[in-house]
C-alpha cells in the first residue's frame, strides 16, 4: 500500500489530483449566488407565480435570447440545491486543466512532465482567481462563459487527440456530440467550436486520417448554431443593442454578430487563459 501511494505521489497524476482537490474545495466553500447580478433576477423569475421552464424558454427565445440550451441548463440548476452547481463548475474547471495537461504532452516532450502538468493546471487558476467577480464563479455568468467554453474543449478533444496521433475511444465522440450542442448555443463559443472543428477536420484530411466518426460532433453543433442564429431572440437582442447606442449592431451580418463578443471572452479571461497556455506550451516545446 505504501509503495502504491509513493508511486502515485511521484506520478504526474498526483499533480492533477492535488489541483482538482483545491478547485473542488474552493468551489464548494467560496462560490455563491450573487443576488445583485442576474442571479437575483433569474431567482425572482423562478419564484414567479405560474412559472414554467417551457414557457419561460419560449419567451426568451422569441424576444431577447437564442441561448436556449444554456438557459435551460441554468434555470434547472437554479432549481436544485446550490451544491450541484458548485460541483458542476468544479468538474468543468478540472476538465480544462486536464485538457491543458494532455495538450502539453504533445508540445513539451523535452521538459519534465510534472513541471508541465503543474504549469498547465496553474494557468486557468492564475487567470480565473484574480479576476474581479469572475464569471467562472458567478452562477448566471458561468452558464454564459464557463459552461460553453468547457463544452467547446470537450467537443474538440477527441478530434484534437486523433490529429496528434492518439487513439480515441468512440464513446468520446458521443460525449463530444452532446457537448457540441451546448458549445454552439452561445454566440462566441458557437463561432469558435465550428471554426475549430473545420480546422481540425482539414488537418485530419491532410494527414489522411479522416474518418466518418470525426464528423459526428459537427452535425449537432451545426443544428444548434442554426437554432441560435435564426432565433427571433437574437434579432430582438440586436434591436436592444441598437437602441442602447450600439448603432452598428443592427447592420452587422451574421458572422460579425457571432464574432463581435470576443472581447467579452477576453474580459472574462477564458480565451486569454487558452492563448496564454498555448503560448507557454509552444515555448516549452521549443526549449
Amino acid at each position: 500500500m505504501r509503495e502504491k501511494l509513493k508511486e502515485f505521489r511521484s506520478s504526474p497524476r498526483s499533480i492533477i489530483a492535488a489541483f482538482s482537490a483545491a478547485v473542488l474545495f474552493f468551489c464548494t466553500v467560496f462560490t455563491r449566488l450573487i443576488l445583485k447580478t442576474d442571479d437575483g433576477h433569474f431567482l425572482g423569475i423562478l419564484h414567479r407565480n405560474g412559472f414554467t421552464v417551457t414557457s419561460w424558454l419560449h419567451e426568451r427565445y422569441t424576444t431577447v435570447s437564442g441561448r436556449i440550451v444554456g438557459e435551460w441548463l441554468m434555470i434547472n440548476f437554479l432549481r436544485l440545491p446550490l451544491i450541484f452547481w458548485k460541483l458542476f463548475i468544479a468538474a468543468l474547471i478540472i476538465y480544462i486543466m486536464y485538457f491543458l495537461c494532455r495538450l502539453s504532452d504533445f508540445f513539451g516532450e523535452k521538459t519534465d512532465i510534472r513541471q508541465r502538468y503543474i504549469f498547465a493546471c496553474s494557468v486557468p487558476l492564475a487567470v480565473f482567481l484574480p479576476c474581479l467577480n469572475p464569471s467562472v464563479f458567478w452562477f448566471a455568468g458561468s452558464f454564459t462563459f464557463l459552461v460553453p467554453f468547457a463544452a467547446l474543449l470537450i467537443t474538440v478533444t477527441p478530434l484534437t487527440f486523433e490529429v496528434f496521433g492518439k487513439r480515441v475511444n468512440h464513446i468520446a465522440y458521443v460525449a463530444a456530440a452532446i457537448a457540441s450542442v451546448v458549445a454552439a448555443s452561445q454566440e462566441q463559443s458557437c463561432a469558435a467550436v465550428l471554426a475549430l472543428q473545420v480546422i481540425l477536420l482539414i488537418f485530419s484530411a491532410y494527414q489522411r486520417r479522416l474518418r466518418f466518426r470525426q464528423f459526428i460532433p459537427l452535425l449537432p453543433s451545426a443544428v444548434s448554431a442554426a437554432a441560435l442564429v435564426l432565433s427571433p431572440g437574437l434579432r430582438g437582442r440586436g434591436a436592444m443593442e441598437a437602441a442602447s447606442g450600439f448603432e452598428r449592431f443592427s447592420k452587422m451580418n451574421i458572422f460579425e454578430k457571432l464574432l463581435c463578443g470576443f472581447s467579452n471572452y477576453f474580459a472574462f479571461s477564458f480565451f486569454l487563459s487558452l492563448i496564454t497556455a498555448a503560448v507557454f506550451l509552444v515555448l516549452l516545446g521549443a526549449s
